[in-house]
């Protein structure tokens, strides 16, 4: 089960009860892996990185304005657990709106999860970075709204320190001031209205497509655009078609889970 961390008790008090949680787990800084690659969960969107993935402590940020960051996100924290198999992973909530069953029904493992409540925005940046400096920690994940230069550096030099990857989500539309580019790598996610014509999802509930745009990455390579199709049933993932299915092509029914596993790719 998810551990629960409020700010009820001073900050110090709340920093040191995280280290105790966290020892246990702890490693020497040089037995971090600096060079494997971690999947970003989704096959197509490993495709696009120069690296076919995220390296060790790097800084990962998706941004939206209507919807789509926060799957992703999760999806992301899904392949990082999974690819280090020793260690927890932080779930910075200051808005106090994590749901850990929709986390679960993801696939993420909530036994090695630790969500931390803090009072404010300021608060959870702090909390992000002293979690990051911890080597016991996989990847802190967590909203961001602006920050300022000092900040981002801060972050960034933490997830070197500690190994582990830190996973944030923006989103714009509660946010216009423009920020720079410091992460390691910037995706941008829009939601894709599917038209009715497409023999795609037979159930708008129970599917979405969504356009992710890789902004930036750290050597440059980036402005490349893929759109995905995700099943909310199953939580699988595919590439969206590039043109609508031929007259009398066999529909996509999301109540079929075997035509579904053909038709999809696991996020895992």
């Amino acid at each position: 089960m998810a551990m629960l961390a409020t700010s009820s008790a001073s900050s110090k008090d709340t920093v040191e009860r995280l280290r105790k949680e966290l020892r246990q787990w702890e490693r020497p800084t040089s037995e971090v892996p600096q060079h494997d690659a971690i999947s970003t969960g989704i096959a197509v969107l490993d495709d696009v990185l120069p690296d076919s993935g995220i390296g060790a402590g790097e800084i990962v940020e998706w941004q939206t304005e209507r919807g789509g960051a926060w799957l992703l996100t999760m999806l992301q924290l899904r392949a990082v657990l999974t690819a280090r198999s020793a260690g927890m992973a932080v779930v910075i909530d200051d808005a106090k709106t994590f749901s850990p069953v929709a986390a679960m029904l993801l696939g993420v493992d909530l036994d090695r999860l630790i969500i931390v409540r803090s009072k404010s925005a300021n608060q959870a940046v702090w909390v992000m970075e002293q979690c990051l400096r911890c080597s016991g920690v996989v990847a802190v994940c967590g909203r961001l709204g602006a920050i300022s230069e000092t900040s981002a550096r801060r972050l960034k030099l933490a997830a070197r320190t500690g190994g582990g990857v830190g996973l944030f989500f923006r989103d714009e539309s509660r946010n216009r001031q423009r920020t720079g580019s410091w992460s390691d790598i910037r995706w941008r996610v829009e939601p894709v209205a599917v038209s009715s014509n497409l023999n795609d999802f037979q159930n708008a509930v129970a599917g979405r497509r969504l356009r992710v745009e890789l902004v930036s990455c750290r050597t440059g390579r980036a402005g490349k655009t893929v759109e995905i199709d995700i099943c909310d049933e199953t939580g699988l993932v595919r590439e969206a078609p590039r043109v609508a299915p031929a007259t009398g092509q066999e529909s996509f029914p999301l109540s079929n889970r075997r035509r579904q596993t053909r038709s999809f790719q696991r996020t895992g």
